[in-house]
């Protein structure tokens, strides 16, 4: 194998373990995660207790995303023209508003 082939080569061994590593879901029986609460608005608009919960659930729902951070019941979300990319405000409280 030339030098140019084995270093591409690497590099793609090399991407695909950070890639498995570092930000994709692992889907096995029985996800295990901390009961830390740092919750999570996910496109099918559930509250989800922490980024480990919501990134098992993806296994379950393909395309389900983080929305944002915190509770989904603390703004209001409108779907959008794409079912992928919702519109989030945040709550209106009309006594808020200044004269």
């Amino acid at each position: 194998m030339n030098s140019l082939t084995l270093t591409a080569l690497l590099l793609l061994v090399l991407v695909a373990v950070c890639g498995a590593q570092y930000g994709s879901v692992h889907c096995r029986v029985g996800c295990a995660c901390a009961s830390d609460y740092v919750p999570l608005c996910g496109s099918d608009r559930r509250t989800y207790d922490n980024e480990c919960k919501l990134r098992c659930q993806q296994c379950f729902v393909p395309g389900l995303v983080r929305l944002f951070e915190g509770r989904c019941e603390d703004r209001v979300i409108v779907a959008a023209a794409s079912p992928l990319i919702p519109l989030v405000f945040p709550p209106f409280f009309p006594s808020t508003l200044s004269n």
